[in-house]
């Protein structure tokens, strides 16, 4: 049936109310504004150059605010893909985000795009290095270092390229170049704890414990913070030494820098065996298993720890592990 004359069906729904319609044209017209908001920033994002981008990418990193930083190198690439500086400085973020790989082809890109240029940017093969190691390549972060070195000109710049290179050559047991490079670190910056740790690191992997203690304590002197170096003289101190008591002193100053590390326990647990004060030892190996449960299959049996507390029954760890 029709009604009206009208072939169009009839809501009898109530008519929208003022206050509704009021609220859909505020609605309306806020959509509106950011529309012609996005419009006005393309706008002005074409009549920008990509550089100021990078600019403003520098500020935020100059805040820490490394997203931000990364949205406006974004930008600068997508303006200009050939910008080579966009590409190192996201790089050196990226690294800062630990996503590697990603950092690892932005120094790529930088390099490519230098492949031209008689002397390539040297930072952005010192930046390659570090992606390489943190990637295992240490060959290949070795001659990256190496060209950098050939280029840097300050010495704050040239003592961290001999740290990482002889980081790289300490990791691939090249003991001779890795003693000549933490050399060089060392005349470069007498007061750099760095240089004393790996120093440490490399007396430690020649056996040489005396050496290695006397470079870690020094390293503390410089660093009374300095986690790693608490960590290893605990485990001379325990596995080479035979003196657990220090050892367990040294594991828990190295716990107190950062709790977060696992190893810490682990090794520090072992302290407590051979002092044989066993609670304290299960404690620690279940805050290992707690902090990184795929270490569980490192914590010994009850028939091992029985074993350990016999005489000379103590060679659960050595010292090379």
């Amino acid at each position: 049936m029709l009604l009206f004359g009208t072939s169009q069906p009839v809501s009898f729904a109530a008519p929208a109310s003022p206050q509704k319609e009021s609220k859909q044209a505020i609605s309306s017209a806020i959509d509106q504004a950011k529309k012609a908001e996005e419009e006005r920033k393309a706008v002005v994002a074409k009549s920008e150059k990509p550089e100021v981008y990078v600019e403003r990418g520098r500020i935020f990193d100059s805040r820490k605010e490394l997203d931000n930083a990364i949205a406006n190198y974004d930008f600068a690439i997508y303006l200009n893909p050939k910008l080579a500086s966009a590409y190192y400085y996201r790089g050196k973020d990226l690294i800062e985000q630990r996503k590697v790989a990603a950092a690892f082809d932005d120094f790529n890109k930088v390099l490519e795009l230098q492949a031209n240029q008689k002397n390539p940017q040297f930072n952005a093969f010192y930046m390659r290095g570090l992606c390489y190691m943190e990637m295992g390549q240490y060959q290949d972060a070795v001659n990256d270092f190496s060209y950098a070195l050939t280029q840097a000109t300050d010495d704050d710049t040239k003592a961290k390229l001999y740290q990482y290179r002889g980081v790289a050559y300490l990791n691939m047991k090249m003991l001779f170049p890795a003693n000549s490079d933490f050399g060089m670190l060392l005349s470069l910056d007498r007061k750099n704890p760095n240089a004393y740790y790996y120093a440490g690191r490399l007396a430690l992997a020649a056996k040489d414990y005396e050496t290695a203690l006397k470079n870690f304590d020094h390293t503390i002197a410089l660093d009374p913070k300095y986690t790693f170096a608490h960590f290893f003289k605990g485990r001379i101190m325990t596995f080479a030494l035979s003196k657990p008591k220090a050892g367990m002193e040294s594991f828990t100053r190295a716990i107190a820098c950062e709790p977060g590390y696992a190893s810490f326990y682990l090794n520090r647990a072992h302290s407590y065996l051979r002092m044989g004060q066993v609670e304290l030892a299960k404690k620690d190996f279940a805050k290992t298993v707690e902090l990184n449960p795929n270490m569980a299959n490192q914590i010994p049996t009850d028939k091992q720890i029985e074993e350990a507390l016999r005489p000379k029954g103590n060679n659960i760890v050595t010292v090379d592990d």
